[in-house]
């Protein structure tokens, strides 16, 4: 083309190939390569104010007119060259915003079709289901991130989502922590996750809010016959509950941290589903004589974790959970004159973690002699101060227990010549000194601080 040839600073020109816009350039350069005259004349160091200006005026008019009339001709001859870059530079933005789009539809063609030719196109919804499965976070309850499998699954492709959606076991775990300020939002994301659960087993983390309450009991009622594990966290002034205990038919495990000790709630915690086998306690003390009913259910347990438990209730938990293999207690002493206790035989008992008040105390002693676990595998100690050595040997040796690990955490010390006395009774026993190893309640409170974190959006 005649690149820019009659074009004025507010024409336009269309450019439609790369070639069009070179030639442009090259004529825009050529042009500016041509020699300006100088421009200085006689008349350039004359500067008003100057006496003799009256004179040179009169004198020389006519070449003064002569050298305005040339500026002009060069100051058009500059403005049009600039005008020209303009148009140029307009252009060529202009088709580099057509070549990027151009190249991102290249770029989605040649990964559409590289999809087609990889093999994990073509797996089957089966497979690829199965794949997804490991992708989840590896944690009992879910965040429901975007940024987070099983929601980052559904931001990939149209396939991935339709096998995600239909996948159940992707929506079967929950960190209910949600803000009922916008209760349609809400709902429509909590229902939109669990309905994808498609009836398998639920594990939901609530926090049970007073104000909240009824929304809460609106939001779970349809899946209360599919949660298998719960855990329920109640702060402050919280005195009911969005369901009874007894209509989860199918829970397993329950987990439970309170901060506030209220009749209610210990009324709530009594009436355990038959169908339980894992019950937790953390946050403030129960009143476990309340707690320890007539209720069946006790004896269907098999792992218990109690905040805080005198060493009678040990004894009275053991004998109600005829059943138990995992026992995790905080054990506080009994008042005076209530430390007799009469021996007693648990046979399935195989996990046995106690932690002791800081203070020294001799409550561990007195159970040691109490107690007989012919069963026992994994001991746990931690602040048991002093660490009632001789007992824990006739304890041995009465139970005659398989104990195959035996763990020393903070708070607890023990010289070399009793781990040795102690492998000379079990010499398979691993005797694991950690003064570093926190308590478990303390690792059930930060898991809740951490799905605390976690907020529906």
């Amino acid at each position: 083309m005649q690149a820019l040839e009659g074009t004025t600073a507010d024409s336009k020109v269309n450019f439609s190939s790369v070639s069009d816009i070179v030639l442009a350039l090259q004529n825009v350069l050529a042009r500016s390569q041509v020699l300006i005259p100088d421009l200085e004349t006689p008349y350039s160091q004359v500067t008003p104010p100057n006496t003799n200006c009256i004179a040179i005026e009169l004198k020389d008019q006519t070449a003064i007119s002569t050298i305005i009339v040339e500026r002009h001709q060069q100051l058009d001859a500059i403005l049009h060259d600039i005008s020209g870059l303009d148009t140029v530079m307009d252009g060529i933005k202009d088709i580099r915003q057509r070549l990027v789009k151009q190249k991102d539809k290249i770029v989605q063609s040649m990964t559409l079709h590289k999809r087609l030719a990889s093999a994990l196109w073509r797996l089957p919804p089966e497979i690829l289901s199965h794949i997804f499965m490991y992708c989840l976070p590896e944690e009992q309850y879910l965040s429901p991130a975007s940024s987070l499998a099983p929601m980052l699954l559904t931001r990939i492709c149209r396939r991935w989502t339709d096998v995600a959606m239909c996948t159940p076991g992707l929506w079967c775990k929950l960190f209910m922590d949600v803000d009922y300020s916008d209760w349609q939002l809400t709902a429509f994301g909590c229902n939109s996750w669990l309905k994808r659960s498609r009836q398998y087993p639920l594990s939901l983390a609530v926090k049970c809010v007073a104000k909240d309450i009824t929304y809460q009991r609106i939001l779970l009622q349809p899946y209360l016959n599919q949660i298998s594990s719960l855990f329920a966290y109640f702060p402050l002034y919280c005195t009911d509950t969005p369901f009874m205990l007894t209509e989860l038919v199918a829970l397993r495990e329950l987990v439970i941290h309170n901060l506030d000790h209220k009749p209610a709630l210990v009324q709530w915690i009594s009436r355990l589903p038959p169908s339980l086998r894992s019950l937790k306690m953390t946050g403030l003390s129960f009143n476990f004589e309340q707690l320890f009913s007539s209720n069946p259910t006790w004896f269907h347990l098999t792992n218990v974790h109690a905040r805080i438990l005198k060493e009678g209730e040990v004894l009275l938990l053991l004998h109600l959970c005829p059943n138990l293999s995992s026992l995790t207690a905080r054990i506080r002493p009994e008042r005076p004159g209530r430390q007799t206790f009469m021996p007693y035989t648990h046979t399935k008992l195989q996990s046995f973690r106690i932690t002791a008040p800081r203070t020294p105390d001799h409550s561990v002693s007195r159970l040691m002699k109490a107690l007989l676990l012919p069963d026992l595998r994994v001991l746990e100690a931690i602040n048991v101060t002093p660490w009632p050595h001789n007992e824990f040997k006739g304890f041995m040796a009465r139970s005659r227990c398989p104990l195959e690990t035996l763990i020393f955490g903070a708070g607890v010390t023990i010289k070399n010549d009793q781990r040795a006395e102690y492998i000379a009774l079990i010499p398979s026993l691993e005797v694991v000194v950690d003064p570093e190893l926190p308590n478990c309640h303390d690792l059930l409170i930060l898991q809740y601080i951490k799905y605390s974190s976690y907020h529906l959006v």
